[in-house]
C-alpha cells in the first residue's frame, strides 16, 4: 500500500496500426506526478494476454514489489488467445458490469462467443461461471440449472487454470445458495488467497459472512472493497449490504451516499435506501426510493 501511494502505473497510449498493437506505459510518482519509468511495447493482437503479463513483470521489477510464488507462476505462464476471443471476452465483462438483465444476457452471449473461438480460454469459462452463479438481481445463486451451469463452467476454468480466483468465487457463491456454509467459506478463502485484490470475492464473502451472522469480519471485507474499488458504484453498493444487515443504519446511509456521489442513478442504491427507510419506519420515503 505504501508503494501504491508513491507510484502509479498508467497506459498513456494504445494504438492499433494495421495488425499490431502499440502500448505506451508510464510509472509516475503519485504525489507530484513525477516521471519514474516508461516503456513502449509492440505486439500482435493474438499475443495481447502475453503482453499484459510482460507489462506486469516490468512494473513489479521497477517497484520492487513482493510477489507470492503462485502469483509469479501465473505471470510466467505463457498463453496466446485469438483477438476475436479476447475482444468477445472484454465485451462480456463490460456488459456483465452493468448489473442489468439485458447486460447479463449480452454478457452470456459474448462469453460463449469467446469460448467458441478459444475452447481453452480459462478466463471466459470463469466469467461464465460467475454469471451463472449469481443468478441476477435478487436471485442469489440462481436456480438449479444455473447452479449446475456455474459448477460446470467453474470446473472447466479450474481444469485449465487451477489458480483462477473467479472460478473459486463462483463455486463459493453456488455453495452459499445451497447452504453449504463450510464449502462456501473454503472456496471464498481460496479465491482471496489466490487473488487478494479480487473485488467480487470480497463483496460476496462479506455478504456470506453477514448471512451467517459474523458481522465484524463481514465489515472488514466490505471496507476492503471500498479500498480496492473506490470508484466502482456497483461494488460499493453491494458492499454496503452487510452494514444494513448488521443494523448499522447511519453507516449504511453513509455508504449509500458514497456511491450516489459517483452515480446518482444507480438502481441498487435506491433499493438499499428503501430498505433503510423501512427499518426506520419512513414508509413514504421508502416508497419514493422504490419508485
Amino acid at each position: 500500500q505504501r508503494r501504491q501511494r508513491r507510484a502509479a502505473g498508467r497506459a498513456d497510449r494504445v494504438q492499433r496500426p494495421g495488425e499490431r498493437f502499440l502500448l505506451s506505459v508510464q510509472l509516475v510518482h503519485g504525489a507530484d506526478d513525477r516521471h519514474l519509468w516508461a516503456k513502449s511495447y509492440e505486439v500482435e493482437p493474438r499475443n495481447v494476454s502475453t503482453l499484459l503479463r510482460e507489462v506486469a513483470r516490468d512494473i513489479i521489477r521497477q517497484t520492487q514489489a513482493q510477489v507470492r510464488p503462485q502469483e509469479q507462476a501465473r505471470l510466467e505462464r505463457s498463453r496466446t488467445v485469438s483477438m476475436e476471443a479476447y475482444d468477445a471476452y472484454l465485451r462480456a465483462r463490460y456488459h456483465l458490469a452493468t448489473g442489468t438483465q439485458h447486460g447479463r444476457t449480452r454478457a452470456e452471449e459474448y462469453f460463449q462467443q469467446a469460448i467458441a473461438n478459444e475452447p481453452n480460454y480459462a478466463e471466459a469459462h470463469a466469467g461464465l461461471a460467475r454469471l451463472y452463479a449469481h443468478g441476477g438481481a435478487f436471485l442469489a445463486g440462481g436456480d438449479l440449472l444455473a447452479r449446475a451451469r456455474a459448477r460446470e463452467s467453474a470446473s472447466k476454468a479450474l481444469a485449465l487454470d487451477p489458480g483462477n480466483a473467479e472460478a473459486y468465487t463462483a463455486l463459493a457463491f453456488t455453495k452459499m445458495a445451497e447452504r453449504d456454509w463450510q464449502g462456501a467459506e473454503q472456496d471464498f478463502q481460496r479465491a482471496i488467497e489466490l487473488s487478494p485484490n479480487y473485488v467480487t470475492a470480497h463483496v460476496w464473502y462479506a455478504q456470506f459472512l453477514a448471512a451467517v451472522g459474523r458481522f465484524d469480519v463481514a465489515l472488514e471485507h466490505a471496507d476492503r472493497v471500498r479500498q480496492l474499488a473506490p470508484l466502482q458504484p456497483a461494488a460499493l453498493s453491494h458492499a454496503a449490504v452487510p452494514y444494513l444487515q448488521s443494523g448499522r443504519t447511519a453507516e449504511t446511509l453513509a455508504r449509500v451516499q458514497e456511491f450516489f456521489d459517483l452515480d446518482s442513478g444507480h438502481w441498487f442504491g435506491y433499493h438499499l435506501l428503501a430498505r433503510v427507510n423501512l427499518q426506520q419506519g419512513k414508509y413514504q420515503e421508502a416508497i419514493a426510493a422504490v419508485q
